[in-house]
């Protein structure tokens, strides 16, 4: 279980993963996971910051609930549903070094296009959300990452900042709740792992509140820039990640 130095530190990038998550709706698991692989096997950082997402989501689905249009979530959690079994077994068996690469050069794509404004004619088409949804819960549960994805599908639809808060947190709360029933029934949710869970929760309540003044006083063009430098950040440092493993 963390304790000292170790739980202090996991603790604070609890509350700054949080605050991001709560000001933009996404960029949790790309805080957290990387300081949090220190400290704990990436299994546990997985299912840690998976449930703790799920727990700040679901606050900020209510929070933002008056601009919740559910009917946009469907495509998405059943993109999710399929990808989320796939994820986390391959999460309990293996270390796809691989497809992390492409997923970070792909989300700093994804970035260079939200950042130009371009306009791509299948981020409208409904079944992208399926598309989307399942690659986003591929990586999110076998790697911990892949929220940008969702985001950049957000984004292109040109919706408001509480249209994007809502959707993608309900989106974000429903397929990491079935993330955790995998998890559990794959028996990745040891007792260590869920005393950790509790003892960083807190740090994730701070973040929200702290978060709170800055979601009300945030414009759509900032929030649409700050979100494309969460999506930039995390490719960034997915591929860093990667890349130094290899040649280190």
């Amino acid at each position: 279980m963390l304790e000292g130095f170790d739980l202090l530190i996991s603790l604070l990038i609890v509350v700054l993963g949080s605050v991001v998550y709560t000001t933009v709706s996404f960029g949790m698991g790309l805080v957290i996971v990387p300081v949090l692989l220190l400290f704990v096997d990436p299994i546990a950082a997985v299912v840690i910051v998976d449930v703790l997402i799920a727990f700040v989501a679901l606050y900020v689905t209510f929070e933002a609930r008056a601009e919740l249009h559910i009917r946009k979530v469907y495509g998405l959690v059943i993109g999710s549903s399929i990808a989320i079994p796939i994820g986390a077994f391959a999460l309990s068996v293996s270390e796809p070094v691989v497809l992390k690469l492409v997923i970070g050069v792909t989300i700093i794509g994804l970035g260079i296009i939200s950042l130009l404004n371009i306009n791509v004619p299948l981020a409208q088409n409904k079944f992208t959300a399926v598309i989307i949804g399942f690659v986003t819960y591929l990586c999110i549960t076998a790697l911990g990452v892949g929220g940008p994805l969702s985001a950049w599908y957000a984004i292109s639809q040109k919706w408001s900042v509480s249209q994007t808060r809502a959707t993608l947190s309900a989106y974000f709360a429903i397929a990491n709740i079935l993330a955790l029933v995998c998890y559990i029934s794959l028996g990745m949710l040891e007792k260590e792992t869920t005393m950790n869970i509790l003892i960083l929760t807190p740090g994730a309540i701070i973040g929200i509140l702290v978060a709170k003044p800055l979601v009300k006083r945030m414009k759509s063009t900032t929030f649409r820039y700050v979100s494309i430098g969460v999506i930039f950040s995390g490719g960034i440092v997915l591929l860093s990640r990667e890349l130094f493993n290899i040649f280190s």
